[in-house]
């Protein structure tokens, strides 16, 4: 087969030929064989290979222009529809011959880098852009992957016109021409610096949640949409008593879970926050569990969760230890139950009285003393009637206090005789 950049002539040329000596034998051997006599018969023959052959010829000659302006119409149909395309990329299309220097510059990498085509046709590459190799790359090696693997790619550095730096990320290539000889390189070059600009915003926001979640005072769990938990924070290891590895085994309603309610009854899954807060699709806020850990102990915490909104996610929890508030809460709860049992079998009571409000304050278990019956544990009342052997007394100290920012209280012990 007949290839290379004149193989139309060429073919052109040898079936003319062929054609020609063809016709050539055939005239001849019929003229041979013809029973007319030599003159008359060599006339007419002769007459009617000329013209045959000229026609036959020019229809030859036709069909096969005819095919190869028709294969040259798609070709360059083809061309300029590949023109399009490069005029149109947002990338930067260069082409270099072998000795580097520029033949092609598409718009696009007129406006990345700055030079118009005419500033740069002709003109070694490495004299108008500047390449710095990052990764612990060198010019060397890349020019050596190129020739083993006849394709380069990778992230540079390189100038634009008015001599910023910005990162491109560049992929070389051989041309070659129709008998697959290298004639060049072309070279598709991107600017990356949105996408830098982007990876670095997402890398100091990353950093930021990942040191946020990992010092956060508060216990953090995120679980998947199956309510499989996904990452817990050192908080919430030390809350529940297991280490992140541990708890990322587990689901968030599963049977693993010891909780129960601020009463000391089990809590079932449906009640628990996280699990209300994936089905219900919204936020749950400030439930009391108390979780029974292995060694039996007990750490309540006040827990929050809401749907997480990312694909593939379901809830975020976020819990508070409690424990320390439940504890002083009930050393409170007994100390009141003590007074109040002290203050019946002692019979101790006692009142207080504030002088901005002028409001008289008295106990539940001490309105017995005075008579007076109250719904509440305690009830503040206005210009309550004093006992008979006080009123004097505490009128006279009431009207005398010189501190009015603080209350008056006052003790006293009720014998048999008094009650």
């Amino acid at each position: 087969m007949i290839t290379g950049k004149n193989s139309t002539p060429q073919r052109t040329a040898l079936i003319y030929a062929f054609f020609g000596v063809l016709w050539i034998l055939i005239s001849d051997l019929v003229l041979q064989l013809s029973p007319l006599p030599p003159p008359f018969k060599y006339l007419i023959i002769e007459t009617l290979k000329g013209w045959l052959f000229v026609l036959t010829s020019a229809g030859l000659i036709y069909f096969i222009l005819r095919r190869e302006v028709k294969s040259q119409q798609e070709k360059q149909s083809k061309i300029n529809y590949q023109a399009g395309l490069i005029k149109d990329v947002s990338s930067a299309l260069i082409s270099l011959d072998l000795q580097f220097k520029i033949v092609s510059w598409n718009p696009a990498a007129e406006e990345i880098y700055g030079w118009k085509e005419t500033e740069v046709l002709g003109l070694p590459f490495n004299e108008i852009i500047t390449t710095e190799y990052i990764h612990q790359e060198t010019a060397e090696i890349a020019l050596q992957t190129l020739i083993e693997k006849e394709y380069w790619k990778g992230e540079v550095l390189q100038n634009r016109k008015d001599g910023s730096i910005f990162p491109v990320l560049s992929s070389v290539t051989y041309a070659t021409n129709a008998e697959g000889e290298k004639v060049g390189l072309v070279a598709v070059n991107q600017d990356i610096s949105e996408l830098k600009q982007a990876e670095e915003s997402l890398r100091i926001a990353i950093t930021k949640y990942k040191t946020l979640f990992d010092n956060f005072p508060l216990g953090i769990t995120v679980s998947d949409d199956a309510g499989n938990i996904l990452e817990s924070n050192p908080t919430a290891a030390k809350l529940l008593g297991m280490p992140e590895d541990e708890h990322k085994k587990r689901v968030i309603d599963g049977p693993e879970w010891k909780i129960i309610h601020s009463d000391g009854t089990p809590m079932s899954p449906d009640e628990y926050a996280s699990v209300r807060a994936l089905k219900e699709k919204r936020k749950i806020e400030n439930v009391e569990m108390g979780i029974v850990k292995p060694d039996s102990s007990t750490t309540w915490i006040n827990v929050t969760a809401a749907p997480l909104p990312l694909a593939g996610h379901g809830v975020v929890i976020t819990y508070s230890d409690i424990t320390e508030s439940k504890q002083q809460q009930e050393a409170l709860r007994r100390s009141e139950a003590l007074l109040s049992e002290a203050q019946r079998i002692g019979h101790i009571g006692y009142w207080e009285w504030t002088a901005p409000a002028k409001t008289w304050f008295v106990p539940m278990s001490c309105s017995r003393f005075w008579k007076f019956h109250f719904r509440r544990k305690a009830a503040p009342f206005h210009n309550p009637p004093s006992p008979p052997w006080q009123a004097p007394k505490i009128g006279n100290t009431c009207s005398s206090w010189t501190n009015p920012s603080l209350p008056i209280i006052a003790i006293w012990i009720m014998n048999s005789a008094s009650s």
